[in-house]
Parts: C-alpha cells; sequence; structure tokens
C-alpha cells in the first residue's frame, strides 16, 4: 500500500522522461536502497521496514516504465502478447530465485 505513490509517480514521469534514463535511475536507486539494508542492525528493527518501501517503489517504478516503454513502441496487435512475455518472464525469474534460494538456504542455512 505504501508503494502506490511510487507508482503514480513513476506513471507521470514515464510519460515525461526517456526510458533510456528513467531504468538505469531506478536500478541505480535500487542498488542504494539494497545497500543500505547492509547497514540495517536487525532485520526486524524500524529501519528494515522503512527500507522495504523505496525497494518495493523502485520495483514498481521499473516495471511502469518497462510496460509504458513497450506501449509507445509496439504495434497494437502485437502489445498484450509483449506484456504477457514480460510477465512469464518475471515469473520464472521469481521461481529460479526462489529455487535458487531454496538450494542455498538449505546448505548453507
Amino acid at each position: 500500500m505504501c508503494a502506490i505513490p511510487f507508482v503514480i509517480i513513476a506513471g507521470k514521469v514515464a510519460d515525461k522522461v526517456s526510458a533510456k534514463i528513467l531504468i538505469p535511475g531506478g536500478l541505480v536507486f535500487q542498488m542504494v536502497v539494497f545497500t543500505a539494508y547492509c547497514f540495517v542492525p536487525n532485520p526486524t528493527c524500524w529501519q528494515a521496514y522503512a527500507m522495504a518501501v523505496p525497494q518495493v517503489g523502485t520495483v514498481m517504478i521499473i516495471i511502469v516504465t518497462m510496460q509504458s516503454y513497450v506501449s509507445k513502441r509496439c504495434p497494437k496487435n502485437i502489445r498484450g502478447m509483449i506484456f504477457a512475455v514480460i510477465g512469464i518472464f518475471a515469473a520464472l525469474g521469481c521461481v529460479s530465485y526462489l529455487q535458487v534460494y531454496n538450494a542455498l538456504s538449505k546448505n548453507y542455512g
């Protein structure tokens, strides 16, 4: 719920700023957020919860920007298929991440 303002901001910014600038900028901001996680003393403290909002927000910014980029560049007759392919690859990425995490957590605790 707290990341909804990021989506609204991303939608407005994606219409005005080129995706060639917005996607790398979102990735850099995401790297900053993930680096800030390294300095959180306890995963249950308030700092960790405060970092979760910009983390989800940066993911939303990247997704909205990519969909905006596809909408502007693809013909209407294949746009739905492209969105489906983006969703399929995102799901495959999540599944592969969870499988690697599962294997690492079993082996290394």
